[in-house]
Order: structure tokens, then C-alpha cells, then sequence
């Protein structure tokens, strides 16, 4: 079976949204977060290599290749650079 990067696109922000609400602490929350993420993204991207088939409901086309590849990289920013800062303060004692 071939790997389908609509599928991924679509499956993994919610299975990472079931493990994100029954999962305790912030640490492991957050990364799990940025991970599902990062990889939401890097499936989305893929979009662009593996041509995906036209199905009933979903249909993708170059322009919505685009949005979907920048829908998911907006959490990714932030989330990174929360991390580089938190970093660098402890480095710098502050």
C-alpha cells in the first residue's frame, strides 16, 4: 500500500489532538505538539512530489497545495521559537 500524504495530512493533527487531551505535562505536551506538527507539515510538503488521486470528497489541485502546505508550518514558528528563547535565557541566567 502506498503511502497517501492527504490522508497524513489529515490524520495526523487528529490523532496528536486525542494523545494532546488525554496526556498530562507540559513538556511532553509540547513536544508532542511540535512533533505532530513538523511531521503534519513535512507530509503536506510531500504534496508536491506524490500527486495525490481525486477522490469524491477531496480534490487537490496546485493552488490548494500551497494552503495546505502553509496551514500547518504557522504553529511550527512559534513553537520553535518559544524553545530558542527559553534556551537562550537559561544560558544567559535570566
Amino acid at each position: 500500500m502506498m503511502f497517501d500524504p492527504l490522508n497524513g495530512v489529515l490524520l495526523i493533527p487528529a490523532l496528536a489532538a486525542c494523545l494532546l487531551a488525554v496526556l498530562p505535562g507540559y513538556r511532553l505536551t509540547a513536544r508532542l505538539n511540535m512533533l505532530a506538527a513538523f511531521l503534519t507539515f513535512a507530509t503536506a510538503v510531500s504534496l508536491f512530489v506524490v500527486e495525490p488521486a481525486p477522490g469524491l470528497y477531496l480534490l487537490v489541485d496546485d493552488l490548494n497545495k500551497v494552503f495546505i502546505v502553509l496551514t500547518p508550518s504557522w504553529p511550527l514558528a512559534p513553537a520553535y521559537s518559544a524553545r530558542v528563547t527559553s534556551t537562550t535565557k537559561s544560558k544567559l541566567g535570566g
